[in-house]
């Protein structure tokens, strides 16, 4: 596995155990994420660590449970239950 696969990973990781300190750790201090694409209310760009922790809030507080399974560098499911109602929830 590469060195950014292993990065990705982590992140990962540390975003199911909720750990914004992890996630931010592996992240450049300028990074950001593009969820511009997304359908949902979320959809938007989220720079840097405070745009970062404003996305993970999201669906931290969303979801009550959250896990990735990987499936190379680009693809990925995420797996969820809602925190309100239980329902569980596939992303692709």
């Amino acid at each position: 596995m590469s060195e950014k696969h292993q990065i990705i990973h982590r992140i990962y990781k540390a975003f199911g155990r909720r750990d914004l300190a992890g996630v931010l750790a592996e992240m450049h201090k300028d990074a950001h994420i593009d969820f511009t694409k997304s359908l949902g209310p979320e959809s938007g760009v989220y720079p840097g660590a405070e745009g970062v922790k404003k996305l993970l809030d999201l669906y931290w507080e969303a979801f009550e449970d959250i896990s990735h399974l990987r499936r190379g560098l680009r693809r990925c499911t995420r797996r969820g239950r809602r925190t309100r109602g239980g329902a569980r929830t596939r992303a692709r």
